[in-house]
């Protein structure tokens, strides 16, 4: 997947040392750069399914332009 490429994944959010992490439903892993007002939603959201729209920033980084739960 070529750099800047838009993303539309869901999974379960998870939280390690380093920020907030997407596991996909299909495997794997993103690293997620939420900046500061998604990071504020994200935090409620830890631990639950959620459906995550951005674009690829990185290897495995995605710079999230909206996270929401799954099924919304």
């Amino acid at each position: 997947m070529p750099r800047g490429s838009q993303h539309e994944l869901t999974g379960r959010l998870d939280r390690d040392g380093h920020g907030f992490i997407l596991r996909p439903d299909g495997g794997g892993q993103w690293r997620l750069d939420t900046g500061f007002l998604a990071g504020w939603k994200a935090s409620g959201l830890v631990g639950r399914n959620v459906r995550v729209l951005g674009t690829r920033d990185a290897f495995n980084v995605l710079a999230v332009s909206r996270i929401e739960p799954s099924g919304w």
